[in-house]
């Protein structure tokens, strides 16, 4: 195939094909029988080759590194281009979509349309601090739905973080697309959700987590537990009892239990619960160490009565913690 008939075909210049030809990047290999230069096909899947490169970003000078690599043939570069396509053409959609979220909130005017797109845009960016930087400075026409749509898909904690910060600033707004993703079947979307009404302190986030403490995931129960036991509320007292027990945040559920006791919220109930756990005849050693230790946290002489008792304890572990305990609370 002669160069006319190559670049009417392709639509490359006939400029642009000498060019190739200079570089040594394609090049005519075979001959007319008029003597003029001609394409193969070797040549032709050879341009496909530089083309497909050429696509993916690459300069003149890495695409002739590339096609120096053995191992990076045409099907290989067909393959990332293909991928680079599929992946514009979701972006594409995802446009679409914003494109409908910004029709249907109604912006004055298409600046105000640019902006949310610009926002909306960087909030699902490649690169974690670029997410992050957007969402500090969220544009006031993103709203509530797509900062928890954000929140959903956000893995990076640091971006999770000022998400949920966002989330928080919008207040109740956020409650209805919070409360729906808290619904999802995936435990995953829903532990995020967990977090993000965790940094929202309303009633309307607390009747939410209060739903979830009876979830089917032990993590997003717990993540329930300490976010309201987090906020005063003692009828949590003993889902946070049975997170020490299971070993499951059992620390952090301990310091929260000393801080309800310590209020006042349900002491004698919190101390209760917790000895009558000791004692029970099936709990195992380390469940017993466990909750030696939270009783560290909680006030009183009923408290200080039982580690005394715990200090003569068959099980060693035992008896070590209560002595260490009653020594940090100076009741020895």
């Amino acid at each position: 195939m002669l160069i006319g008939e190559v670049s009417a075909r392709t639509g490359l210049s006939r400029r642009m094909l000498r060019h190739y030809d200079e570089l040594g990047l394609v090049s005519p290999s075979a001959r007319s029988s008029s003597g003029y230069r001609e394409y193969s096909r070797e040549d032709l899947a050879r341009l496909l080759h530089v083309e497909s490169l050429r696509s993916l970003g690459m300069s003149l000078a890495e695409v002739s590194g590339a096609l120096a690599d053995p191992s990076r043939g045409v099907e290989t570069s067909l393959a990332e281009l293909a991928r680079q396509t599929r992946q514009r053409i979701e972006h594409e959609r995802e446009l679409l979509a914003h494109l409908e979220e910004v029709a249907a909130a109604g912006p004055g005017d298409w600046q105000g349309v640019l902006a949310v797109l610009g926002r909306l845009g960087a909030l699902r960016g490649a690169d974690p601090r670029s997410r992050q930087r957007a969402v500090l400075d969220v544009d006031p026409g993103v709203g509530a739905a797509q900062l928890v749509e954000a929140r959903i898909g956000e893995s990076e904690t640091n971006v999770a973080g000022t998400l949920d910060w966002a989330i928080a600033r919008v207040g109740d707004d956020a409650l209805e697309p919070l409360a729906e993703a808290a619904g999802s079947p995936e435990a995953q979307i829903r532990a995020r959700i967990v977090r993000a009404l965790a940094a929202l302190d309303s009633a309307g986030s607390t009747r939410v987590l209060r739903e979830l403490l009876d979830d089917t995931d032990p993590g997003i129960r717990a993540g329930s537990a300490l976010a309201l036991g987090r906020r005063g509320l003692p009828d949590v007292a003993g889902h946070l009892v049975a997170l020490v027990v299971e070993g499951r945040n059992d620390v952090e559920a301990a310091e929260i239990l000393g801080e309800l006791a310590s209020r006042g919220a349900g002491n004698s109930d919190i101390a209760g619960e917790l000895i009558s756990r000791l004692h029970a005849s099936d709990c195992p050693a380390d469940v017993r160490c466990r909750l030696t230790q939270a009783l560290a946290e909680i006030p009183g002489v009923e408290v200080d009565e039982a580690l005394r008792g715990l200090t003569g304890d068959s099980e060693l572990a035992v008896a070590m913690t209560a002595k260490a305990v009653l020594a940090m609370r100076g009741s020895e």
